[in-house]
């Protein structure tokens, strides 16, 4: 291991070698997957039963969260290195001890657990190196889990192969499973047949051949489904992964079997009364009788299928009222083969059929399209067990709906992949919203082999470190924008077999930074109000049923569903604070003149969203803004319903809209244009009712535009000529001086009569280090 490992040469006592190795019984480990290493959470959980350090060097004994690690005690003969429990013998040459003294200490790591890692272990000269890891004085028929730790900061990968029934390679170098990684370590399962377990570890190609610490562990026993979070049922993608074990469609009255990517529903063939089953599969309602249930109406298009469609169409049973109950029974398992179930329910009925599955833990699912959000129909939860007997059972109970739903069953046994996976994912990528006390729901569903731990996880620093949401160990996440800043959450999953985590969501919230507007209203009378000064940055039609709709070579899109209780579409969003949103329209209104375009009138007569009453009010987000740039918002209300609707919109100059048209019909309704420069990426302003005895408070469509302008200079004779478009004639120049050493500051003056040009002279000074120019509105 290059110029930092530590190399003892040890010589051979006596004429002959002390062989520490019993015999053992076959390799029946299952590892996990590959791990990177960063702290003390990386030890599994479970009972204690023996952990050791196999550096023959180490001189006492270290313990981190409570598990010591134990020294070598065996004479010393350069093959064997043993704590009585756990031996480590070189089978294809001598091994050498190695040692650093670099593992982070700080969170998530310790001191402790750093101390360990330093500790090192013990290596063979070439990467074909081989040897044995023998674990003694085991319980025939209970669980353990072992786990192996490599650490070395010395630019030899180290990469060593430990064998079971599968394979593991991990290696030792820092990051090699990404930033924040030091080394890597695996975690595998045995259930062993006699009292020792051995396995191997080889040479995988590099320098060295290495094993670390290890780390061994019982599993306790457990019986019982635990269940993920209740997920919204999309398609045949939700079906879980493993080997088909039975499926059934709970209906008595199905008279054919329906087949979905492989996977056979079988329906009722020797159920009778309250009872129904397909020989594997038994339903049975304990509360009343069973009645059957089916649909026609279940998406057939991507991401569904016409085959995942008919199972899910072919519904199931129920009991009348909220409080039903049964059991479902699962038999001819495997005692000790882990397992997992779904159930799906999906009806089309208007009642949401909350049916709570039992187990360990407990998951509530209902029926009604949109329970889970957009596109889902209906709901469906995957639970993990290993049974002890050749059957398990759980029950189902209502949970204060009109019906207790029993929908389609499927179980997949002996998975191929024991270690935790992530089925669902619905955490968005990044979420930006503001500071105002709404809730964001983050949900991701994790299975895998019991037991199983979720567990969501929070970075405050940018993703460098996380740690536990105290309590959060659901599968979904609600989360309140009170605290402006960055986060980033995820939900982490780990068993015996490994961990995983789901993708990590990007939560940032900002503090309202008010728009400082400066408005100018009047009456709408064509086209031409509709400005297209500048760049387009983006428009919006507030009412949810309309859009996008192209106005003069402007595009007002559609308003859709956002986070927080927002609806825009994500550059333009607001929120009724005062009271509930209700769209508005007056399309195929004829009053509108021959001056208006009927692409314009179209869009006045889409209308946008009010509140009931003359005193509500609300928020106008505007997002993405390139700091210091200068933009133009136009806001549009018209309606003709005989209420004026008097809207008054904040900023340094408000104004106030009103909806109606002129009573000779000149102009319909109002529109108001205010300037802004964007102090960062955000901007705000409110609207309020104007007239608590109006009926409405009504907000109508926006526009947005950059209307950033860039000063032209030119030096003539020793003056500097500053000009800018005729169009912001009204804006004013401002300047400020400053020694070469300062640079930009506040010092902000204004130059007189600026606001009545759109051009500038000034002579050159040889006294002033700096001079900076710019213009502001208004």
């Amino acid at each position: 291991m290059k110029t930092k490992i530590k190399m003892t040469l040890i010589a051979i006592l006596g004429l002959s070698v002390i062989n520490w190795v019993p015999r053992a019984s076959a390799q029946t480990i299952v590892w996990g997957p590959v791990t990177g290493i960063t702290g003390p959470a990386n030890l599994a959980s479970g009972v204690y039963y023996d952990a050791f350090i196999p550096n023959t060097t180490a001189s006492s004994a270290l313990t981190v969260n409570g598990i010591t690690f134990n020294i070598d005690t065996i004479p010393a003969d350069g093959i064997n290195t043993s704590d009585g429990i756990i031996t480590v013998t070189g089978t294809s040459g001598s091994i050498n001890n190695y040692n650093f003294n670099d593992f982070p200490s700080a969170s998530p790591s310790s001191s402790d657990f750093a101390a360990v890692m330093n500790a090192g272990g013990v290596f063979q000269l070439s990467g074909a190196g081989a040897g044995t890891v023998t674990i003694s004085g085991l319980t025939p028929g209970k669980k353990y889990q072992v786990q192996v730790f490599n650490y070395a900061n010395d630019s030899d990968n180290g990469f060593t192969t430990l064998s079971g029934l599968n394979s593991v390679t991990i290696g030792n170098l820092p990051g090699l499973s990404g930033p924040n990684t030091y080394g890597q370590f695996a975690t595998g399962i045995f259930t062993p047949t006699s009292s020792t377990e051995t396995f191997n570890w080889t040479g995988a190609g590099s320098s060295y051949t290495v094993i670390g610490a290890i780390y061994v562990s019982e599993v306790p026993a457990t019986d019982g489904i635990v269940w993920g979070s209740a997920t919204g049922i999309t398609g045949p993608a939700n079906l879980a992964s493993g080997v088909y074990f039975d499926a059934f469609i709970a209906n008595t009255s199905g008279a054919n079997l329906l087949t979905v990517n492989g996977i056979t529903f079988n329906t009722n063939s020797v159920g009778s009364g309250n009872t129904t089953s397909d020989g594997k599969i038994t339903a049975v309602g304990t509360s009343g009788s069973l009645n059957n249930y089916s649909f026609a109406d279940f998406p057939t298009a991507s991401p569904s299928s016409s085959d995942f469609a008919a199972v899910m169409n072919a519904g199931g049973i129920y009991q009348n009222g909220g409080a039903g109950a049964g059991t479902v029974t699962i038999a001819g398992l495997t005692p000790g083969t882990q397992y997992q179930v779904q159930v799906f329910n999906y009806a089309n009925d208007g009642d949401n059929g909350f049916t709570t599955l039992g187990g360990s833990n407990s998951v509530t699912i209902g029926n009604l399209p949109g329970l889970s959000g957009p596109n889902t129909y209906g709901q469906f939860a995957t639970g993990t067990f290993t049974p002890t007997s050749s059957t398990e059972t759980f029950t189902w109970t209502g949970a204060g709906s009109g019906a207790t739903v029993l929908g389609s069953i499927y179980v997949s046994g002996a998975l191929t992949n024991l270690s935790p996976s992530v089925t669902m994912d619905t955490t968005p990528s990044s979420v930006t919203t503001f500071l105002d006390n709404s809730v964001t729901t983050l949900s991701a569903t994790i299975v895998g082999g019991s037991p199983l731990t979720n567990q969501w996880m929070l970075s405050t620093n940018g993703g460098v470190t996380f740690s536990a949401v105290p309590g959060a160990t659901g599968g979904t996440l609600a989360v309140t924008n009170s605290q402006a800043g960055s986060f980033q959450y995820y939900l982490n999953g780990s068993n015996p077999y490994g961990a995983v985590h789901s993708s990590p969501a990007t939560y940032i919230v900002i503090p309202f930074s008010a728009a400082a507007i400066s408005w100018q209203s009047n009456g709408i009378t064509s086209d031409a109000n509709l400005s297209t000064n500048g760049a387009y940055f983006d428009a919006l039609m507030l009412n949810n049923q309309f859009g996008p709709l192209l106005v003069d070579g402007i595009t007002f899109n559609k308003s859709l569903s956002q986070n927080s209780g927002y609806f825009g579409d994500g550059f333009i969003n607001y929120i009724g604070i005062g009271s509930g949103l209700n769209n508005y329209s007056w399309t195929g209104y004829s009053g509108f003149t021959t001056n208006i375009s009927a692409d314009f009138a179209t869009l006045l007569g889409d209308g946008g969203v009010y509140q009931v009453g003359g005193g509500g009010t609300g928020r106008i987000i505007v997002s993405g803004l390139t700091k210091d740039h200068v933009y133009q918002v136009q806001i549009f209300n018209f309606a003709n319903d005989g209420d004026s609707g008097l809207t008054t919109f904040s900023g340094v100059v408000p104004a106030t809209l009103n909806n109606l048209p002129a009573p000779d019909s000149s102009y319909f309704g109002s529109c108001a244009t205010g300037t802004f420069q964007a102090t960062g990426t955000a901007a705000s302003f409110n609207w309020t009712g104007a007239n608590a005895g109006n009926l409405y408070t009504v907000v109508g469509s926006i526009s947005v535009r950059d209307v950033t302008v860039t000063l032209k200079s030119t030096l003539t004779n020793g003056m500097l000529q500053l000009s800018w478009p005729a169009d912001h004639t009204g804006w004013r120049l401002q300047t400020q001086a400053n020694p070469l050493s300062v640079g930009l500051g506040t010092n902000w003056v204004n130059l007189p009569n600026s606001n009545l040009t759109n051009q500038y002279s000034a002579p050159i000074s040889t006294t002033n280090g700096n001079v900076f120019f710019r213009l502001v509105y208004p």
